[in-house]
C-alpha cells in the first residue's frame, strides 16, 4: 500500500553540525580532540551525504504492553510504558543515502586507514541528523525521546511495519532485508510519541 500523507525531503551538512561527543565515543577518542585525517574524511562525508528524512503522525493507542498505530501494532512493554500517555505518535525514518555507504565500502576494498573513520563519522552523522528531526519535529509539543526498533524489547521486525508506513523505498531510499538489515546501512528509524 502507497500511503499519501508521509512528509519527506532532504537536509544539508550546513543545517546542523555532527554531535562531536557522539563522534569521539565512535572514534574512542577523548572530547575535543582534533585530527587532520578525520577533518578531511568529515569535509569529504559532507561532500557524499545526502541526508534524507521521512515521517508521519499516526495515531497510538497502548493496551498493557501492546501499541497499536493503526496501521500495525507491536507487543513491548518498554515501547508501551513511553507511550501510555500518547494519543498519536510521529514515526520517522532518516538516513545519509547510498553514497556513503559505497563511499565506506570502497575504502575499506583499498584497506584503507580512513575506512574506520568514515563509518565511525557516518555513525555520528545518522545520530546527529535523527535528533535534528526529533528537535524540529518536537518544536512547540510534549514529545517522548526518540524510540528504535531493537532497542529493548521493541522488536526490530517492527522496523519493516515502519518502513512499510513511511513509503522508505521511494521517499527516502531505504530497504530493508530479511535480517532487517537497512540499506543505506546509516539510516534510524523511530517513534516519538505525542502527549
Amino acid at each position: 500500500m502507497i500511503y499519501n500523507d508521509v512528509v519527506y525531503g532532504s537536509a544539508s551538512p550546513l543545517d546542523f553540525e555532527i554531535n562531536k561527543i557522539e563522534l569521539s565515543a565512535r572514534l574512542n577518542a577523548e572530547i575535543g580532540f582534533e585530527n587532520e585525517l578525520i577533518n578531511t574524511c568529515i569535509e569529504e562525508f559532507n561532500k557524499t551525504v545526502s541526508y534524507k528524512y521521512a515521517y508521519v503522525k499516526v495515531p497510538v493507542s497502548v493496551t498493557e504492553n501492546i501499541c497499536d498505530f493503526g496501521f500495525a501494532s507491536v507487543k513491548s512493554n518498554s515501547l508501551s510504558r513511553v507511550l501510555r500517555d500518547c494519543k498519536e505518535a510521529f514515526i520517522m525514518a532518516v538516513t545519509t543515502g547510498i553514497e556513503i555507504d559505497r563511499l565506506i565500502t570502497k575504502l575499506y576494498l583499498k584497506q584503507d586507514t580512513s575506512a574506520f573513520f568514515m563509518d565511525a563519522i557516518g555513525s555520528a552523522a545518522i545520530e546527529s541528523f535523527a535528533d535534528y528531526i526529533n528537535e524540529n519535529l518536537s518544536k512547540n509539543l510534549n514529545t517522548t525521546n526518540r524510540f528504535s526498533p531493537g532497542y529493548s524489547d521493541f522488536p526490530l521486525e517492527f522496523q519493516r511495519d515502519l518502513l512499510t508506513r513511511l513509503n522508505a523505498s521511494q521517499t527516502v531510499g531505504i530497504s530493508i532485508n530479511n535480517e532487517f538489515f537497512m540499506t543505506p546501512m546509516k539510516s534510524i528509524t523511530a517513534i516519538i510519541g505525542i502527549k
